[in-house]
C-alpha cells in the first residue's frame, strides 16, 4: 500500500522556492505543500473486498465502487486558521468553503449538507497535546471524506488476501514436539515475536477487513477511533498503576517529583479532554446512527455495529470517570503527605526554637562572665562552679522540654497498657465472660468447667453464673454506650441540631445511620410499649418523639434525593428505605399504643380536653386503623408486605420520570431551528449547552442544548415557530419514562394492584373510599364538583379552540385546519400577546427574584403583621444558590425559618415547585430553655437561573408559583398551636391543605401588590398602568381549557382508583383516552403516555385526592373574595383587618379544628364556588 505523503519542510521550502520561479500547474498534488508532514491518503474499493490506491482527485464512486479520501493535520499545528488553510487547499473544490470549515472547527456537529451526512468530534486542547484528538467526516453513498488531527492507529488495512501472521518470521523451537500427521501441537511464540507483532497491530496497516461499502467503512472509521482513545485509556490505567504500585512501597523521592512535576493534576486535564471527545461521541454517533438508519445505502448491520459502538463509548466514559476519581484520590493523598511534610518541617523548627531560646537565654544570664569558661585557663573556683551551674540548668531545661513534648505519647502507651493489664485480670476472653463462653458451647474442655455434683456446688455455681451475666450485660452496655458515642459523634444524622446538617450529609452517611436510628427508636418504642399510660406525658409526647424523630432525619435524607439527586445517593435510599417501613407498620400497628388512645377516648376527662387534643386522639386511632392493626396475623403479614413493595414502588416511580427527564437532550446546531425562542431561552439553552461540555456555547452563535426540564420545555412549546420541534419536545415529554427500562407503565399496574389489594384487606370497596377516610370530602362529593365545574367550562374551552383555528387561519398558519396538541400553546401564546398586547417574555425584566422577594415579604408585613429578614449564615445548605431567611413577629422575636432554593438545576434536582416541612413547632421538642421548637420548612422552585449578570428574570407564572408555595409555608410557620401532631400542616385534612397556597396566588393580581414587585431590574421603571390592567383581564384567558386539563387529571386519578380493574379489559392508558374524550376539547394522542410521568399519584400523596386542588380552590377563592367584600384598593385599613383575621385562623389553627370549623371562623358561613367561577369568568356558562 502506498502513501500520497506531504513533504517535509527542507523539501517544501525547496518546491516553495521552484513555484516563484514559474507558475504552479493546476494539479492538486503540487499545489498542497506545507511545512509539518500533513498526510493524504486515497482509496478506491470495488465494494467486492478489494481497495487500490488512487490519485487525490475527490471524485466519487460509481454502482457499487466508492471512495475514501483522507486528511492527517499536523499535531504541531496551533493555528486554527492554518488547519483550515490545509483543507481549503486539498478539498476545495468540489467541497465549499463552508463545508470545510465544517470539518475543522471546534465542538461536536452533525448535519445533512447537500446530500451528505456531515459529523464531527474533537476535544479541546493544543493541537501538540497526544489527547487532543479531533475526527470529522463528510459521506455520501459512493464516497467518504475524513479529517482527523494527527494519525489514527490501525487506520487502514493490510494488503489484500494478506493476514498479519504471514509477516510473522521463521522460528525454529528447539524442544518442540512435531507430530508427522498433524504437525506441530502447539505454537510457541517467543517474546521478540510478540513485541513485533503488536507493533504491527498499532501501525498504519492493521490486519483490518477491508470494507465493501461505504457503511462498512464508517463502522471502522468510527471504531478506529473509538480504539485510539481506548488505547490512550489503557496507558493512562498503566502509567496510574504503576505510580500507585511505586506510591505504596512508601518512595520519599517519587511523590516529590510527582508533585513538583504536576504530574496529576497534568493527567486530570487530559482526563477530562478525553472525557469531552467522549461526551461529544455520546451526542453525535446516535445521531449518526439514527440519520444513517434512514438511508437505503446504509446496511442493517452497521447500523447494529453502530449502535455496538455506542455503548462501548458509554462505557468507556464510565471508566473514565473512574479513572479521574483515582487520580483525584492520589492527588488528595500526595496533598495530603505534603502538608503532612510541612508540617512536621515547622515542628521541628519549633521545637528548636523551643531549646534553644532558653539555653540562650541562660546562657546570656549565667555566661556573662568568659573567665569561668575553661579555656580561658583560669582555675577561680567560683567561676568553674558557675560554669556548671549554668550546664546543669540547661540540661534541666532540656529535659523538661522534652518531657513535655513525650507526655501525649507516653500517657497514650501508659493508659493502653493499663487497659490490656485490667482486661487480662478480668474474666473476659475476646471481650466475653468465660461462664458464658461455656454455656454458649465455646470451650470444649470438660476440665475447664465440671458440672456440679452437690447443692453446695449448684449454689455455687448459680452465684458465679448470676455473677457472669451481670458483668456480661454490663460490659455488653458498656460496649453499645461507646458505639452509640462513636456514631453519634462521626454521623450528621445522628447528631443533636437545631439546623439540619445538610452540607455535611453524604450516602455514606445515610446506610449506617438510618439502620442505628431505627434501632434505637426500636428500642423508644419497646420501652413505651412496655409503660404506656393513658395520659399526655405518657403517651401522646413520648410518641411524639419518636415519630418526629425520623420524620426529621427521613426528611433530610429524601430532601437531598430530590434537589442533590445521584446514583450512590439512590442506591443507599433503597437499601434501608425497606428497614424503615418496616418500624412505621410497627409503630402504626402496636396494639398497646392504639388501645391506649382508646383509653383517653373513652376516659371521662374526654370532653374536658380541646378540640385539638380531641382531633389528635381521634386522627391516631383512625391511623392505626388505616394502618392494619385490626387485622389478624396474616392478613397483617400481607398488610405490612404491600406496604413495603408500595414505597419501593413509588420511589422507583419518581427515579425514572427523573432519569427519563435527564436522557432526553436536543442539540441545536442551526439557530433558524430555533426561530421565535426568546433570548432567555437562548441563554438557557446555551448555558445547559455549557453544562454538557460545550465550553464555547454562546446564546447568540450556539450549540444550544434543549431539555425537557420545566423552562426548557415550556419555552419550546410557546415561542418555537418550528413546528416539527415542539411535536418532538412534546411527543418526548408526553412519552417520559414509557419505554425500555424506565417504563413505568407496569409499575403503576402494581401500585394500583397493590392499593386495591390493600383496601380489601382494610374492609373497603376501593383505595379511594380509603384515602377519603382522612379528607373533607366524600367520593360523591368530589364527583360532582368535578362534574359542575367541567360543565362550566366546556363551551368556554370549545370557544377557546375555535378562537385559536381563526386566529391562526387569520396569520396563514398551514396548521389551522390540522391544530394539534404540540400547536395550542404556541397559538394560544400568539393569541394572548395580540388580544392582550402581552408577551410573557417581554415582562421577565419587570420581574426578577430580588424585586419579587422584596414585593413578597412586603406583602406578608401588610397583611400577618410578620418581618422577614436573611439569616443566611445560621443554616447549613445543600447548594451555594440556597438561601436561609427567619420569620419575626412585630415584636422582632423569632417565629420561623423557612430555605429558600428557587433555580432549576436539571442534571439532580427534579422538576415543579414544591415546599415541605423541616421541623414543625413542637412544645414537647423544645430545645433548652425555649418554650417551644420553632418551625422551618423549604421551599423550593424550578425556575430560570441568572444568566451572566442579569438575576434570575421570571415569567409571571414563575411568580405565581413562588407565590403558591409562600402560601403553603406560611401556613406552616405561622401556625399557634403548640401540640406536633397538629402543628402547621399536620392534621390538615389534604383537600384543604391548598387553601392558603391558592389564595396568595389571588394577591400577584392586586395592584399595590404588583406594583411593588413589577419593576425593571435595570432602570426601576414600575411595570405601566395599562400593562397591569391587561395582565388583570388576561388572567382569565382560556380559563375553560385550563381547568378542563386539571379536572382531567382529578377525574382520571378517582377513575383509577374507583374502577379500574387490574388485569381487565381496559388498560390504565385506555382509562385516561376515554376519560380524555368526555373531558378534553381536543381528544388525546394515541401516544399519550402522561400517566407514567404523573408522579402526584403514583409517588407523593395525592392518590385518589388530585381532585383536593379544585375543593381547596373553592375554599380560597371564597377565602379571598373576603378582601374584596372590604375594599381591595380603597382601604387599607380594613385590607390589614382581614389579613390578621386570616393569620389568626386560616393560618394559625392548624390540624387542631377541622377545615370548615376554621373556615365557618373566618368567613362566617360555609364556602360557596360562586367566587372562584366568578374570578375565572366562567359565571355565564353556570348559570346558561
Amino acid at each position: 500500500m502506498e502513501l500520497v505523503l506531504e513533504e517535509t519542510s527542507a523539501e517544501a521550502d525547496e518546491i516553495e522556492e521552484e513555484s516563484l520561479k514559474s507558475p504552479a500547474k493546476d494539479t492538486r498534488l503540487y499545489r498542497t505543500h506545507f511545512p509539518g508532514a500533513v498526510r493524504q491518503k486515497a482509496y478506491k474499493f470495488d465494494g467486492l473486498g478489494n481497495y487500490f490506491t488512487k490519485e487525490w482527485d475527490l471524485t466519487e464512486g460509481r454502482g457499487r465502487e466508492f471512495c475514501w479520501y483522507h486528511v492527517e493535520l499536523p499535531k504541531g499545528n496551533h493555528k486554527l486558521s492554518l488547519s483550515a488553510q490545509y483543507l481549503i487547499d486539498v478539498l476545495c473544490p468540489p467541497l465549499k468553503l463552508q463545508d470545510i470549515l465544517m470539518l475543522v472547527s471546534n465542538g461536536p456537529y452533525f448535519g445533512y449538507i447537500d446530500g451528505a451526512l456531515v459529523f464531527r468530534v474533537n476535544s479541546p486542547g493544543p493541537a501538540t497535546s497526544n489527547f487532543t484528538l479531533r475526527l470529522a467526516a463528510r459521506i455520501t453513498q459512493n464516497s467518504v471524506i475524513t479529517v482527523s488531527l494527527g494519525r489514527i492507529p490501525r487506520l487502514s488495512f493490510s494488503p489484500v488476501g494478506q493476514s498479519l501472521l504471514s509477516e510473522i518470521p521463521s522460528i525454529e523451537t528447539p524442544g518442540l514436539v512435531i507430530d508427522d500427521k498433524t504437525g506441530p501441537n502447539g505454537i510457541v511464540i517467543r517474546e521478540h515475536v510478540l513485541e513485533f507483532l503488536l507493533t504491527m497491530n498499532h501501525s498504519e496497516e492493521a490486519d483490518n477487513p477491508v470494507p465493501r461499502s461505504v457503511s462498512n467503512l464508517l463502522v471502522h472509521i468510527v471504531d478506529r477511533h473509538m480504539d485510539h482513545i481506548q488505547d490512550i485509556v489503557i496507558e493512562l490505567e498503566i502509567e496510574l498503576d504503576t505510580v500507585e504500585l511505586e506510591l505504596d512501597k512508601g518512595g520519599f523521592a517519587l511523590k516529590k517529583q510527582l508533585l513538583d512535576d504536576r504530574r496529576f493534576p497534568k493527567m486530570h486535564l487530559n482526563l477530562q479532554r478525553l472525557l469531552q471527545v467522549v461526551a461529544h461521541g455520546e451526542q453525535v454517533f446516535p445521531r449518526v446512527k439514527e440519520k444513517s438508519a434512514t438511508k437505503s445505502w446504509f446496511k442493517s448491520e452497521d447500523i447494529v455495529s453502530l449502535e455496538e459502538i455506542i455503548g462501548r463509548l458509554r462505557r468507556l466514559k464510565e471508566n473514565l470517570g473512574f479513572i479521574v476519581n483515582r487520580v483525584t484520590v492520589i492527588q488528595a493523598g500526595l496533598d495530603s503527605w505534603q502538608a503532612e511534610q510541612i508540617n512536621r518541617k515547622l515542628y521541628y523548627l519549633s521545637f528548636l526554637s523551643m531549646i534553644f531560646l532558653p539555653l540562650s537565654i541562660v546562657t546570656g544570664v549565667f555566661g556573662m562572665n568568659v573567665g569561668g569558661l575553661p579555656w580561658t585557663e583560669k582555675n577561680d573556683p567560683s567561676l568553674k562552679d558557675g560554669f556548671r551551674n549554668v550546664m546543669i540548668l540547661c540540661a534541666a531545661i532540656l529535659l523538661f522540654l522534652l518531657l513535655c513534648v513525650a507526655f501525649p505519647y507516653l500517657y497514650a502507651h501508659i493508659s493502653a497498657w493499663r487497659r490490656r493489664r485490667a482486661l487480662r485480670r478480668s474474666w473476659s476472653i475476646n471481650r466475653k465472660p468465660f461462664v458464658r463462653r461455656t454455656l454458649l458451647g465455646e470451650v470444649k474442655d470438660a476440665t475447664a468447667f465440671s458440672p456440679p455434683s452437690s447443692p453446695s456446688q449448684v449454689a455455687s455455681h448459680k452465684c458465679i453464673i448470676a455473677t457472669a451475666s451481670f458483668m456480661a450485660s454490663k460490659q455488653e452496655k458498656e460496649e453499645e454506650e461507646e458505639e452509640a458515642l462513636e456514631m453519634k459523634s462521626s454521623n450528621p444524622l445522628l447528631k443533636d441540631f437545631v439546623f439540619p446538617p445538610y452540607d455535611a450529609v453524604d450516602p455514606k452517611h445515610i446506610r449506617p445511620g438510618i439502620r442505628y436510628l431505627l434501632k434505637k427508636l426500636e428500642s423508644d418504642l419497646d420501652e413505651l410499649e412496655n409503660m404506656v399510660e393513658p395520659t399526655w406525658p405518657g403517651l401522646v409526647d413520648p410518641l411524639e418523639k419518636i415519630m418526629d424523630r425520623l420524620r426529621v432525619v427521613w426528611g433530610i435524607v429524601n430532601h437531598l434525593n430530590a434537589v442533590k439527586d445521584s446514583p450512590e445517593l439512590r442506591s443507599a435510599i433503597e437499601d434501608v428505605q425497606s428497614d424503615k417501613v418496616k418500624f412505621q407498620l410497627r409503630l402504626g400497628q402496636s396494639k398497646p399504643i392504639y388501645n391506649a388512645f382508646r383509653a383517653i377516648k373513652e376516659s371521662s376527662s374526654w370532653q374536658t380536653m380541646s378540640d385539638a387534643c380531641k382531633r389528635i386522639v381521634e386522627a391516631r386511632i383512625l391511623e392505626a386503623v388505616l394502618n392494619g392493626v385490626s387485622l389478624e396475623v396474616d392478613d397483617r403479614d400481607r398488610f405490612n408486605k404491600i406496604q413495603q413493595e408500595l414505597e419501593k414502588l413509588a420511589k422507583k416511580f419518581d427515579d425514572n420520570i427523573l432519569d427519563a427527564t435527564k436522557n432526553f437532550e436536543k442539540l441545536i446546531i442551526e439557530k433558524k431551528e430555533l426561530d421565535g425562542m426568546p433570548a432567555t431561552a437562548l441563554s438557557l439553552a446555551a448555558q445547559t449547552a455549557v453544562s454538557k461540555g460545550h465550553e464555547n456555547a454562546t446564546a447568540e452563535n450556539g450549540p444550544w442544548i434543549l431539555t425537557l426540564d420545566g423552562p426548557s420545555y415550556r419555552s419550546v412549546l410557546q415561542h418555537a415557530q418550528n413546528r416539527s420541534l415542539r411535536e418532538e419536545v412534546f411527543r418526548a415529554y408526553i412519552t417520559r419514562a414509557s419505554s425500555g427500562d424506565l417504563n413505568n407503565t407496569p409499575i403503576i399496574d402494581q401500585i394500583l394492584s397493590l392499593r386495591l389489594e390493600k383496601a380489601k384487606l382494610l374492609g373497603y370497596d376501593n383505595y379511594a373510599e380509603v384515602s377519603m377516610a382522612k379528607k373533607m370530602a366524600t367520593i360523591d362529593k368530589a364527583e360532582e364538583l368535578l362534574e359542575k365545574l367541567r360543565s362550566a367550562s366546556w363551551d368556554s374551552a370549545v370557544q377557546d379552540m375555535e378562537d385559536l383555528k381563526s386566529f391562526s387561519k387569520d396569520k396563514g398558519a398551514l396548521e389551522t385546519n390540522d391544530m394539534n396538541h404540540w400547536d395550542i400553546n404556541f397559538w394560544s401564546e400568539r393569541l394572548r400577546e395580540s388580544k392582550y398586547d402581552i408577551n410573557e417574555e417581554e415582562l421577565r425584566p419587570f420581574f426578577s427574584l430580588p424585586k419579587v422577594m422584596d414585593g413578597l415579604f412586603g406583602l406578608a408585613k401588610m397583611l400577618f403583621d410578620i418581618n422577614i429578614e436573611p439569616a443566611d449564615g445560621i443554616a447549613p445548605v445543600w447548594n451555594k444558590d440556597v438561601k436561609f431567611f427567619r420569620i419575626n413577629d412585630s415584636l422582632g422575636n423569632p417565629v420561623a425559618y423557612f430555605y429558600f432554593d428557587p433555580y432549576s438545576r436539571p442534571s439532580e434536582k427534579r422538576g415543579g415547585a414544591w415546599m415541605d416541612e423541616v421541623v414543625g413547632r413542637s412544645r414537647a421538642l423544645a430545645h433548652g430553655a425555649d418554650s417551644v421548637r420553632l418551625p422551618v420548612v423549604h421551599i423550593v422552585c424550578n425556575q430560570t437561573p441568572p444568566v451572566g449578570d442579569k438575576p434570575s428574570l421570571m415569567t409571571f407564572r414563575e411568580v405565581e408559583a413562588v407565590f403558591h408555595e409562600f402560601g403553603h409555608a406560611l401556613q406552616h410557620m405561622l401556625t399557634k398551636q403548640d401540640e406536633g401532631f397538629v402543628s402547621g400542616l399536620r392534621g390538615i385534612e389534604k383537600d384543604a391543605v391548598e387553601l392558603p397556597s391558592q389564595f396568595m396566588e389571588y394577591w400577584c393580581y392586586h395592584r399595590d401588590t404588583l406594583t411593588s414587585i413589577a419593576k425593571h431590574y435595570e432602570t426601576g421603571e414600575n411595570l405601566p398602568e395599562e400593562v397591569y390592567l391587561k395582565l388583570v383581564a388576561a388572567r382569565t384567558f382560556r380559563a375553560g381549557s385550563l381547568y378542563l386539563r386539571q379536572i382531567r387529571y382529578a377525574s382520571v386519578d378517582l377513575e383509577l382508583h374507583t374502577e379500574y380493574v387490574p388485569g381487565g379489559a381496559e388498560s390504565i392508558h385506555d382509562i385516561d383516552q376515554r376519560v380524555g374524550l368526555r373531558i378534553q376539547v381536543i381528544p388525546l394522542l394515541p401516544e399519550d403516555r402522561f400517566l407514567c410521568s404523573f408522579s402526584h399519584i403514583f409517588a407523593d400523596e395525592y392518590e385518589a385526592g388530585y381532585y383536593s386542588y379544585q375543593w381547596a380552590e373553592v375554599l380560597s377563592a371564597d377565602a379571598f373574595s373576603a378582601f374584596e367584600e372590604v375594599g381591595l384598593h380603597n382601604n387599607k385599613q380594613g385590607i390589614k383587618e382581614m389579613g390578621r383575621k386570616f393569620r389568626d385562623t386560616i393560618l394559625a389553627l392548624g390540624g387542631g379544628k377541622s377545615p370548615l370549623e376554621v373556615f365557618v371562623e373566618f368567613r362566617g358561613r360555609e364556602p360557596s364556588p360562586e367566587a372562584l367561577l366568578r374570578h375565572y369568568g366562567l359565571v355565564t356558562a353556570t348559570s346558561a
